[in-house]
């Protein structure tokens, strides 16, 4: 494969599926405050999106998808820029790594998923915005209250959980970290 395509580093195997840049571009969002996945192609309902791939961490940050209670799936290269839509165009199954849509996408569109699909709690909750008319408003995760207050992030824990995750988007990219699809 073409190392210029790829989003990963080169110190990840190629795989089936991988995310590449004939098929998707990551640009800046509108409100220029993230990033988001964009498709460059055509995708039907029911077929797969991409495989992500990436290091188990313990910790929630902005760029994991949760495997279990104290394991999420760390990918600051691609995945972790698929932005949160009430109404996506594409589901995670998490056992396989894997994104699937669920509505024709079209090239342009950004790639959503539900974030309280596979999230109990959220890194950091936010006011959704998505403008969907299933809008749920608040999202936090799948098993907070509704009524149960964000919870602020603490100086001393973003550093701490920065300074793990930083270690470990460091080992992924010189290849010092098993991937696992």
């Amino acid at each position: 494969m073409n190392t210029q395509m790829r989003f990963y580093p080169d110190t990840i195997t190629p795989y089936l599926y991988e995310p590449t840049r004939d098929k998707f571009d990551i640009l800046p969002t509108a409100d220029g405050r993230g990033e988001a996945v964009v498709s460059l192609t055509s995708f039907e309902p029911g077929e797969t999106l991409f495989v992500f791939t990436g290091a188990v961490v313990p910790e929630i940050t902005l760029f994991t998808l949760q495997l279990g209670e104290a394991a999420h799936v760390h990918d600051p290269f691609f995945m972790g820029k698929v932005l949160h839509s009430c109404s996506p165009n594409a589901r995670v199954v998490m056992a396989e790594r894997r994104f699937i849509a669920l509505d024709y996408i079209n090239p342009g569109d950004c790639i959503t998923m539900d974030y309280e699909s596979t999230e109990d709690r959220l890194f950091r909750g936010f006011e959704c915005r998505c403008g969907s008319p299933q809008c749920k408003g608040m999202i936090r995760g799948s098993k907070v209250a509704p009524d149960d207050p964000l919870l602020p992030i603490h100086q001393e824990d973003l550093k701490r959980i920065y300074t793990r995750t930083e270690k470990a988007t460091r080992k992924m990219a010189r290849g010092e970290v098993a991937q696992r699809r």
